[in-house]
């Protein structure tokens, strides 16, 4: 499918790997460069941390049968009811929802983080487990429309 031919303003016409179509859920790869910017946007921790908060995620989709990507906000919204009862700090499970969020970002999916069944849920564990104010970026990036 790589066979349209476009115009380069330095070369005249030449044959571009252009594709037609990428198959849904595949993107273009990347050209190194462009992976190594895209990889320092997040400090190597938080990559980390994102990384093993998606598993947990995704370990707990897989035993409820739910998908993780793309999720729905209720399959979240239970996840990270699942979470408090299990007595994981709210800042954690705040960091939780941040890696959904991302991985979903990254995916180019629509972000189940974004529903207000979830933010509402987010609210009600900060609410209940009387946590400290959440940080400014975390609040934007979980409560705000």
């Amino acid at each position: 499918m790589f066979t349209e031919i476009a115009p380069r303003p330095d070369h005249g016409h030449q044959e571009a790997r252009i594709p037609a179509t990428v198959p849904a859920g595949e993107s273009l790869p990347l050209p190194a460069r462009e992976i190594e910017y895209a990889r320092a946007e997040k400090a190597e921790a938080t990559r980390r941390a994102y990384r093993s908060d998606f598993e947990i995620f995704r370990a707990w989709c897989a035993e409820s049968y739910v998908s993780a990507l793309p999720a729905l906000p209720e399959s979240v919204a239970a996840f990270l009811a699942h979470e408090a009862e299990r007595q994981v700090r709210p800042s954690t499970i705040g960091r939780r929802v941040a890696a959904i969020r991302y991985a979903h970002k990254l995916a180019g999916l629509p972000l189940p983080t974004d529903d207000e069944r979830v933010r509402a849920t987010v609210r009600g564990i900060r609410r209940s487990l009387g946590a400290a104010p959440m940080k400014n970026v975390i609040r934007r990036a979980i409560l705000t429309p």
